[in-house]
């Protein structure tokens, strides 16, 4: 599967908006996923390709992007 990763501009903020994100970043392939004793998940991804945001489509849990490359 393939996701797109940016950074927040602050990371003070808990539950990002559109606006909280940066334009840019990367669209990457997901090389394996862990999860760790405190429940969270650890990721590694390999970046493909530089993309920038084109949609963003909120939800309750987390934020889903059209990006293009």
């Amino acid at each position: 599967k393939q996701v797109f990763v940016t950074a927040q501009r602050s990371s003070d903020v808990d539950k990002p908006i559109r606006e909280d994100l940066f334009d840019y970043g990367t669209r990457a392939h997901i090389l394996q996923v862990a999860r760790m004793a405190n429940g969270t998940l650890k990721i590694l991804v390999e970046g493909l390709a530089r993309s920038h945001i084109v949609e963003v489509t909120s939800s309750e849990e987390y934020l889903s992007v059209l990006a293009e490359d």
